[in-house]
């Protein structure tokens, strides 16, 4: 746009130029006619002046194609700016796409951070939830199984006493007494029966010892 803008302006101006060249050459002409009406000393003078007249022309002319050269350099440097200023600002905007871009994966790799902040969170109170109800579990176990080893130990007392009151009371029981007729020997029924009870007794408390022993 610029460009063709100059153009015109140049055309223009050349053609003012051609304009300005054929009034100088009527004045030349008319000048000529007059001339030939005066008298030779004016003659002189008029051609002297016709003479400074076209050195005025040429230096006219010659600025005025130095002014069209500067007005065309002027227009190409315009140009060449303005195709360097369209460049900046397609970069521009093409750096600015790149850092909408970057500003969302930062956003997003924010959020997504975040979100595993919270999961860790969420993580660590319910291994924190889970520590405690193991130590809970784990208390109460330990209670459980001092409560068990005591209860052992008195059952083994209890055995031990169980076991010393059979010895005692085996060591206490008469001796069989013998028929003559058949000399056949036997022992008092009521000391079997005390005997067997015993032994169940003892038994019992045993198995009741190992199932809490295995437990």
């Amino acid at each position: 746009m610029a460009k063709a803008k100059h153009v015109d302006s140049d055309r223009e101006f050349n053609t003012e130029k051609s304009h300005r060249s054929l009034n100088n050459q009527r004045v030349m002409q008319s000048s000529d006619a007059e001339v030939q009406v005066n008298d030779p000393f004016m003659a002189g003078k008029i051609a002297s002046a016709e003479e400074v007249i076209r050195n005025l022309q040429e230096a006219i002319l010659l600025l005025e194609s130095e002014v069209a050269h500067a007005r065309q350099r002027a227009a190409d440097v315009t140009s060449e700016r303005c195709k360097d200023l369209d460049n900046a600002n397609d970069r521009l905007r093409e750096l600015e796409s790149n850092l909408l871009a970057e500003r969302l994966a930062c956003t997003n790799e924010v959020q997504s951070k975040t979100r595993l902040m919270e999961q860790l969170s969420s993580l660590e109170a319910k291994f924190h939830d889970a520590r405690l109800s193991s130590s809970e579990a784990l208390s109460i176990k330990s209670k459980a199984l001092d409560v068990s080893l005591r209860r052992i130990d008195e059952l083994e007392k209890k055995l031990e006493n169980v076991i010393t009151e059979q010895s005692n009371y085996v060591q206490d029981l008469p001796k069989p007494r013998q028929f003559c007729a058949d000399e056949k020997e036997f022992q008092d029924p009521s000391s079997d029966m005390c005997t067997a009870e015993l032994n169940e007794h003892i038994i019992a408390l045993k198995s009741e010892l190992s199932g809490m022993k295995q437990r």
